[in-house]
């Protein structure tokens, strides 16, 4: 129970105001985005503190005694510049692995928040202990510098993800308030101490209010993206029968021509026109409702059989079905061709008005092309729709299969 509790209170830190699955759903996208506007930050800072201690040594290579004279010490210009150096290459680093997990992430990479922590507290942890080291933080120009350092890094605390940001802000501002305690005089402990409290809060309010946002963009991005992938299968889904419709058979019809063409050389793409025999004579005996039913169980027993053959099923329009598949030979055509027959046997359907059969049945067109044979989706469906024009002409209730120019024909159990 304790365990649960204190999960809510971190999914649900500083009232976001989204559920723990919600926040659990943007909190990876959040994390690109932020690392996104992380790294770049960084490589600036990177620029600018390389720059910075560039100039700072120019006063440094003059007349030590001359700049004396008028009050500037040449050893606290050297002393900054290789402060600034240090603090550059860390910056560099911290540029580089950030960089990188923005780009892992980008690959679809799930990213460790506690590797983000971990660097943005090295970066800080190195700022502070080459300042220390150089002992540039006792003078009393050091408050600007800590103030910098500060803001830099409180920059990439606010940038990283929602979690525990104001942990790193309230512990970064100890460190210098600490720093300052110990290594500077009582009379430069309350600037420090001002400026943090100044940045401190303002840097928490910015991350609680740039995280809502980025949360809610991300979030509002994911319904549409549902209502959009909604409407999509809704657009290619035959509302009757579950099964595909002709507008998304002919995408795939077309994906699989070109798709398998060089790749699947040896093997056939085979097309099964299917139709329903006598069916107007059905709905006018039975009525529209009745062959409503008759088309929604046909349906769903090609929908069976194509989970179980790895096979393609989609309806036409009307009475009319199709299935697309990949065979090697001639015994698995005609394998799947007769549990076509077989499935529409089993459903064992009524059928009085039908001059075939007391039961409904279906005649079936297929057409085989050998995979790597340049023709088109046109070419293949006249080809099977001939096929199924022979089927009916011979007496429907069979099949009629070309492969390889041979006719076959092939009589329902």
């Amino acid at each position: 129970m304790k365990r649960r509790i204190f999960s809510n209170a971190i999914y649900r830190w500083r009232h976001y105001d989204v559920s723990r699955e919600d926040y659990l759903l943007c909190i990876d996208k959040v994390l690109a985005g932020n690392l996104f506007s992380l790294w770049p930050v960084s490589f600036w800072f990177t620029v600018f503190c390389f720059i910075y201690s560039i100039l700072s040594i120019i006063p440094a290579i003059g007349d030590d005694a001359l700049l004396s004279t008028i009050g500037i010490n040449a050893t606290f210009y050297l002393d900054t510049t290789f402060f600034y150096f240090l603090v550059s290459i860390a910056a560099a680093a911290f540029t580089f692995f950030m960089h990188r997990l923005h780009h892992q992430s980008k690959k679809g990479r799930h990213i460790s928040k506690f590797s983000i922590y971990v660097y943005i507290i090295l970066l800080y942890s190195s700022i502070v202990l080459a300042g220390i080291y150089m002992d540039v933080w006792t003078n009393p120009n050091g408050a600007a510098i800590i103030s910098l350092a500060f803001i830099v890094c409180a920059i990439f605390t606010i940038a990283a993800p929602p979690g525990f940001n104001l942990f790193l802000v309230l512990a970064a501002t100890a460190v210098l308030i600490i720093s300052s305690v110990l290594i500077k005089d009582a009379i430069y402990w309350g600037a420090d101490i001002m400026n943090v409290s100044a940045i401190a809060p303002a840097a928490i309010a910015f991350n609680w209010f740039g995280n809502v946002y980025k949360m809610q963009a991300v979030l509002n991005e994911h319904k549409l993206a549902q209502e959009r992938d909604k409407y999509q299968s809704q657009s290619i889904v035959d509302e009757l029968t579950g099964l595909k419709n002709r507008r998304d058979f002919a995408e795939k019809f077309e994906r699989y021509l070109t798709r398998y063409r060089d790749t699947d050389v040896g093997k056939h793409l085979c097309l099964a026109i299917i139709d329903i025999d006598h069916f107007k004579d059905y709905n006018d005996h039975y009525g529209h409702p009745q062959g409503d039913e008759c088309l929604r169980a046909i349906g769903g027993a090609l929908a069976s059989l194509s989970k179980s053959t790895n096979t393609y099923a989609a309806r036409l329009g009307g009475e009319e079905f199709a299935l697309l598949w990949f065979e090697k030979d001639e015994d698995g055509i005609k394998n799947i061709v007769s549990q076509i027959q077989q499935c529409i046997k089993d459903l064992n359907i009524p059928h009085v008005k039908s001059i075939t059969s007391p039961r409904v049945t279906v005649s079936i067109g297929v057409h085989t092309i050998l995979c790597g044979t340049s023709t088109s989706t046109e070419a293949i469906y006249s080809l099977s729709d001939k096929a199924l024009y022979d089927a009916k002409a011979n007496g429907r209730n069979c099949a009629v299969v070309i492969h390889k120019e041979t006719r076959h024909h092939i009589l329902a159990s």
